[in-house]
């Protein structure tokens, strides 16, 4: 009886439009995400936080929080989206020269992000394989769209 009371409120009530604003803090997100797409390779994570206008400890749970991986950990994804996309462009080049184009310091970092993010190594990639971000199991393992806590970003 009370459930139903309660919806029999709620259902008198006249429904109003919901003013989202963005914040300046997400606005910032948004352009830092546009941002390591264009500068992957030299983008380090003091300059990410220094663009985010925060200290470098707020900016690491703040990124944790909002794309359920580190700063590190994404700029790895970005980085070995675009050596996938480099291997498929032009399989007759040096993994050297792919690993420098796209940020990585050393070969072992390079495999190792490689393998861990695609499941295969950079020469054994299947050809005109994709990188889907879905797979890629520390978005998987941490994200959860059903929770009370995920936000639906529009625009």
């Amino acid at each position: 009886m009370i459930t139903e009371l309660v919806i029999s409120v709620f259902r008198g009530e006249p429904l109003t439009a919901a003013v989202h604003q963005t914040s300046e803090v997400t606005i910032r997100y948004k352009q830092l995400l546009n941002r390591m797409d264009n500068e992957y390779d030299s983008l380090t994570f003091q300059n990410a936080a220094a663009f985010m206008n925060v200290s470098e400890a707020y900016f690491s749970r703040y990124f944790k929080q909002q794309s359920g991986m580190t700063f590190s950990q994404y700029l790895n994804v970005v980085r070995v989206e675009k050596a996938v996309q480099l291997i498929n462009a032009h399989p007759e080049r040096k993994l050297t020269d792919i690993m420098l184009c796209c940020g990585f310091n050393t070969i072992r970092n390079f495999n190792r992000a490689f393998k861990e993010i695609t499941g295969y190594s950079p020469r054994g990639i299947p050809a005109g394989y994709v990188l889907n971000t879905r797979s890629v199991p520390t978005v998987q393992d941490t994200f959860d769209p059903t929770s009370s806590e995920a936000e639906l970003v529009t625009e």
